[in-house]
């Protein structure tokens, strides 16, 4: 596993390697008091990427960029979504036939406009 997708990282309390492709990106914010946001990338733990920072944002705004940040990092692709309903409609490899209304239905539900 070296690929461009790959992470390799080494610390003074843990060493890895992580699949970009697969890991999830989390906002972890502190407590109030020290009124700092980590972004990090979790594979069993958290491996710190960086930290929301500005003297120009209060706590709360660096807390809704970090969860932002972190929402457009893990969102799927809609149309990946897509394909993934339309092919477990398939059954031992014998299509289903899909009334065009139930796609119409599933595109809208995945755009969230129910």
């Amino acid at each position: 596993m070296s690929d461009m997708s790959t992470l390799k990282f080494t610390g003074e309390t843990a060493s890895g390697e992580m699949d970009l492709n697969v890991t999830k990106m989390v906002c972890v914010p502190s407590k109030p008091h020290y009124a700092e946001v980590d972004l990090c990338l979790k594979d069993g733990m958290n491996v710190v990427i960086g930290q929301v920072v500005g003297s120009w944002l209060s706590f709360d705004e660096k807390k809704k960029l970090g969860y932002e940040i972190e929402r457009r990092w893990n969102r799927q692709d809609p149309m990946d979504k897509l394909v993934e309903w339309l092919e477990s409609r398939y059954k031992n490899g014998y299509e289903c036939v899909t009334p065009l209304r139930e796609v119409i239905a599933k595109i809208k539900e995945i755009q969230g406009r129910e």
